[in-house]
């Protein structure tokens, strides 16, 4: 988990990256607070607000957004129909449909939810902004995903999941949906260090400061994510840079009809 302040962590770039490279940081099983059998509402609450807080500052929801409007030009004349696959603490998708109402883009957005206080919060958020966003609590992997979607969101998500939920993921997703746009932290040492500073700049809860570094621990790199993907969809794909510390994927594969003369 990291913010731009990333950039001043890294040691002048090169240096760092190259230390990841040397150094290489296994991966761990990700222990979610809100998981745990002592997490109260207060933790909940800390955490979930710390999360808002260091993506705010990341800058993701306006880097996700950008892609959004490319799917949108291609599926011109009606709202943007987006489901999002949320953990239930962030408020990315409550900034992407602000964003889209500042700026004119038509988006209709839908929140799944793992559970009922993660609705409550999320349709909480939507009140308090004034917002229009209809969320759902629902198991995407006991009862599948809805379709009718252009589009399907998961972002800071996959570090969740095992390799195995991960590929069975995306491939539902691919099954429910034309467009899938797929986000989350980057594993690395740099990282680490990132989400140390970043959770204590932006809260005082320890359950965030450990949530923050086993978001780390628990991430794919870039390369792993492709092997992912390609298993999945036994295709590559490209697995690029969204912010400082994070990697994005993006897959449209509407079909764009092309314009034929007509005969004489």
């Amino acid at each position: 988990m990291v913010l731009n302040l990333a950039r001043r962590l890294k040691t002048k770039s090169s240096t760092a990256v190259n230390d990841d490279a040397r150094m290489s940081l296994p991966r761990r099983p990700f222990p979610a607070v809100d998981d745990r059998a002592d997490a109260d509402d207060a933790e909940r609450i800390a955490v979930m607000r710390g999360h808002c807080r260091i993506g705010a500052l990341a800058g993701i929801s306006g880097a996700l957004f950008g892609h959004l409007v490319r799917f949108a030009r291609r599926r011109p004349g009606r709202p943007l129909r987006v489901l999002d696959l949320s953990s239930g603490d962030d408020d990315l998708a409550l900034r992407l449909v602000d964003t889209a109402d500042r700026r004119g883009l038509p988006l209709q957005m839908t929140v799944l939810v793992p559970d009922r206080w993660s609705l409550d919060q999320q349709q909480q958020m939507m009140d308090r902004w004034k917002l229009n966003a209809d969320v759902v609590c629902r198991d995407v992997f006991r009862q599948g995903l809805p379709d009718g979607f252009d589009v399907i969101l998961c972002a800071l998500w996959m570090h969740r999941v095992d390799d195995a939920r991960a590929i069975r993921l995306i491939q539902s997703m691919q099954m429910a949906a034309s467009g899938l746009l797929l986000c989350d932290w980057e594993r690395s040492r740099t990282n680490l260090a990132a989400a140390w500073a970043a959770s204590r700049l932006v809260s005082r809860s320890p359950a965030l400061r450990k949530d923050a570094i086993d978001s780390v621990y628990a991430a794919f790199t870039r390369e792993e994510f492709r092997g992912i993907v390609h298993r999945a969809l036994a295709r590559p794909v490209d697995v690029e840079r969204l912010v400082p510390g994070c990697w994005v994927v993006r897959i449209d594969e509407i079909a764009v009809p092309a314009i034929v003369p007509a005969f004489a």
